[in-house]
């Protein structure tokens, strides 16, 4: 019968071997390393934390994991704290979780720093962030190193997910009514009809 190890020692020993095997001068970026089970796989490029890992600039072992999340979920909070912070929370939880695609999760930081890159090649509007199994598929993945961006890729996708920039904007038209009982939706409306019109024009 098999011992029981905890993740925690499990992580310990994957972050000195990798540090050994890399022959790294010391730990740099390890976000979540030690929180995330020993097995842990990124949800978008599918490599373990030991396919994640290589050595930083400065010769340290970096194996970062970061959280990925629709920032449509971050951008009616920050409105509703800035334009309209009287807004009741029920306005603000229930209307937040109408608005995005896809729960927060965990992904490696090069398909995070991918993400990035691939948003801004397309020109998509800030409130857009491409899901987990979309990042992979636009990215060459390879074992301990930095991804390779396939920029068709990213361009056919995003054109594929143009339609939900529209359901969008019609899901907060539609939140904004069902909330219109809250008197500071009409002084949130305003500035959120207009971000999302500007990234509607540069999804058309």
């Amino acid at each position: 019968m098999s011992q029981y190890v905890p993740d925690e020692m499990k992580n310990i020993q994957l972050l000195w071997d990798l540090m050994r095997n890399f022959d790294a001068h010391g730990p740099g970026a390890l976000h979540n390393f030690m929180t995330t089970p020993a097995d842990w796989h990124c949800r978008s490029c599918l490599r373990s934390k030991a396919e994640i890992a290589r050595l930083d600039a400065n010769g340290n072992l970096l194996c970062a994991i970061v959280n990925h999340h629709d920032h449509m979920v971050e951008f009616l909070p920050r409105d509703i704290s800035e334009v309209a912070r009287s807004v009741s929370h029920a306005a603000n939880s229930t209307s937040r979780y109408h608005v995005v695609r896809f729960l927060d999760e965990l992904i490696c930081q090069d398909c995070n720093v991918a993400e990035g890159a691939a948003k801004n090649y397309v020109g998509a509007p800030e409130y857009f962030s491409f899901a987990t199994h979309e990042i992979g598929m636009f990215i060459d993945v390879q074992a301990n190193r930095a991804h390779k961006i396939r920029f068709d890729d990213v361009e056919a996708v995003y054109n594929e997910l143009r339609p939900i920039l529209r359901r969008m904007y019609v899901t907060v038209k539609s939140t904004q009514n069902r909330f219109a009982n809250v008197g500071d939706w009409e002084v949130l409306k305003n500035p959120l009809e207009r971000l999302l019109a500007k990234g509607l024009k540069k999804a058309e």
